[in-house]
């Protein structure tokens, strides 16, 4: 009875264990359009380490295979909730529709499943 309650108990931190051993967090930053662009907006897929330190956009080249597996599954997560977010890309494109959702209604979806969303500066002080 005793061995059935550990493995139990094992099979419940698998998960939280595996998360905890991930050096950087997925983040989705909403770029603004470039001057002279298209006016397109853009969601950058970045990675943020843990302890600290500048967020690096997603270079699958430059993952281990558990990293890129890993990576992958935070990216299928991602997109149960925001469908645009695809696994194949490093980022996607939105109209001015679509970036003003992503701020009001996906970002903050996003965060409710543990992402780190990076928004302009400007939309933080509107928020306050």
């Amino acid at each position: 009875m005793l061995s059935g309650f550990v493995r139990q108990v094992k099979t419940w931190q698998r998960p939280v264990l595996r998360e905890a051993a991930i050096s950087c967090l997925l983040t989705f930053r909403l770029r603004e359009p470039a001057d002279g662009a298209d006016g397109a907006w853009r969601v950058q897929y970045q990675l943020q380490p843990v302890a600290g330190g500048e967020p690096i956009p997603v270079d699958r080249s430059a993952l281990d295979k558990s990293s890129a597996r890993h990576l992958t599954s935070l990216l299928s997560k991602a997109a149960s909730i925001c469908p645009d977010i695809r696994e194949d890309s490093d980022s996607f494109p939105l109209d001015v529709t679509g970036a003003f959702r992503f701020l009001t209604e996906t970002a903050s979806a996003l965060e409710r499943e543990g992402f780190a969303v990076a928004a302009p500066d400007w939309w933080k002080v509107l928020k306050r």
